[in-house]
């Protein structure tokens, strides 16, 4: 984690060299996830999210700003159907790397700006942990993307809103994740935590969510 940490700051440092006025900064901050499912008790896990983001200006009060953070979601999903037990409980963390693109609007008023903002997102899973819990059976899976039934890419958009003060942002947003979290071509497996799995992200069902960040821009 840290060597990524280092790559991208040395990534964003070589492109501030080139940008329009902006600045370099970090970002972080906590993430609430939960799936779109509304047959299931879907629980958040409070999660985080960290790393460097790079906002440039633009006239008419626009403003790009791209980051690389490490993004943790996760959810815990009970009554679903696995085709054996009616009741299981399945608990999923996933971590990614996402890279998002703010486009944002917004206008200053003093010491203030306010804004507006869209952020499409891509990110690539580089951690996960599944556990499923079936009649007092407890069954874990870590990090072995094929045997938990996982896509490790993922991609979608956040619409949100922020304040920025001299060179401090805190914002909030609401993302959708759009790309299907199974990955076993449709095949049902004897798999305990594969057959869980595909059940309780069927039908493209998401770590959708909510996140508030900190940022500071140097």
């Amino acid at each position: 984690m840290k060597k990524f940490f280092l790559a991208a700051l040395i990534a964003a440092m070589a492109f501030s060299q080139n940008a329009m006025a902006g600045g370099l900064g970090v970002i972080a901050g906590l993430t609430s996830s939960s799936t779109n499912s509304a047959d299931w008790k879907a629980q958040n896990i409070n999660m985080y999210h960290a790393g460097l983001t790079y906002k440039i200006d633009l006239p008419l009060g626009l403003a790009l700003q791209p980051s690389v953070v490490y993004q943790l979601k996760g959810a815990t999903l009970d009554k679903y159907i696995d085709g054996t037990a009616d009741k299981s409980t399945l608990e999923s963390k996933v971590g990614y790397v996402e890279v998002p693109v703010q486009v944002q609007w917004g206008f200053k008023a003093g010491a203030f700006r306010p804004y507006v903002f869209g952020e499409p997102f891509i990110g690539f899973g580089v951690v996960n942990n599944n556990k499923v819990t079936e009649d007092n059976i407890v069954v874990t899976v870590k990090n072995k993307w094929d045997e938990a039934g996982m896509d490790r890419w993922e991609y979608g958009l956040g619409l949100g809103a922020g304040i920025e003060i001299w060179k401090l942002q805190i914002s909030g947003r609401y993302f959708w994740n759009f790309g299907s979290l199974t990955d076993d071509n449709g095949e049902v497996s004897a798999d305990r935590v594969k057959n869980s799995v595909r059940s309780a992200f069927k039908d493209k069902k998401n770590f959708n969510g909510v996140a508030v960040s900190v940022a500071l821009i140097f």
